[in-house]
């Protein structure tokens, strides 16, 4: 059963090479892009739409504390 359970941590790995965005606006676009819509990244942060597609465009470049703390977990 070890063969199993290490190709299937390979085959994990794989399919997640690209580390976490670092900025804030790539971290919302990236969210955006999983979750498939503003309103839901809205409602999963607790913040408003527009607020997201502020950060989606880089118009808001540092979160506010709360909404960093969010970010990151």
């Amino acid at each position: 059963m070890p063969e199993i359970s290490d190709s299937l941590e390979r085959a994990d790995e794989q399919h997640f090479t690209r580390p976490i965005p670092k900025s804030a606006g790539a971290q919302v676009r990236f969210l955006v892009k999983q979750l498939k819509s503003t309103k839901a990244v809205a409602d999963l942060l607790a913040i408003s739409r527009r607020t997201v597609e502020r950060y989606v465009k880089d118009q808001i470049k540092q979160p506010k504390p709360a909404l960093a703390t969010r970010l990151a977990t």
